[in-house]
């Protein structure tokens, strides 16, 4: 979340009025809408309304004179992004990875290696699979991530 400390230089020097952040859910240790709040407080970031979304936040804040919306996304259902790349290389490939030990960081290392071998294996990369699989199938894999753009959509 060091990421979030730029937000009262982007919005003064850039007049950006809205930014997509990703936390990676390894990073988060409570309850992560209580995290960021607590973070951009911190930062002296004013915060407005704070709308929960599927897997994700959309919070409506100040910085200074600055008006500003994040879109928060958090990768990892439960512990790393990487359990949504092992979705979509289970969806695209059919190759189940291990995700049993994904609590301790000897697991998560396991898994990241996995998913380098198998794409290595399939001469492929993430880019590639995400760029040939489907809308639906997308939606499904990273509900967090279209659920932002879909709001982004909206709100133009």
């Amino acid at each position: 979340m060091d990421a979030l400390n730029a937000i009262p230089l982007y919005t003064k020097k850039y007049k950006i009025n809205s930014i997509i952040f990703i936390v990676d859910g390894e990073h988060i240790k409570q309850d992560p809408s209580v995290e960021i709040r607590k973070h951009l407080e911190s930062k002296g970031i004013g915060i407005n309304e704070f709308i929960p979304l599927q897997g994700a936040f959309c919070i409506k804040c100040e910085s200074g004179p600055y008006k500003l919306t994040l879109f928060c996304i958090i990768l990892g259902p439960e512990v790393f992004i990487e359990e949504e790349v092992a979705k979509l290389i289970k969806v695209k490939m059919g190759v189940e990875i291990d995700l049993s030990r994904k609590r301790d960081s000897k697991g998560r290392k396991m898994v990241k290696g996995k998913i380098k071998q198998i794409l290595r294996e399939r001469d492929t990369s993430i880019e590639d699979l995400v760029r040939n699989t489907g809308k639906d199938a997308l939606e499904k894999i990273f509900p967090n991530i279209c659920t932002v753009l879909k709001k982004i959509e909206e709100e133009q």
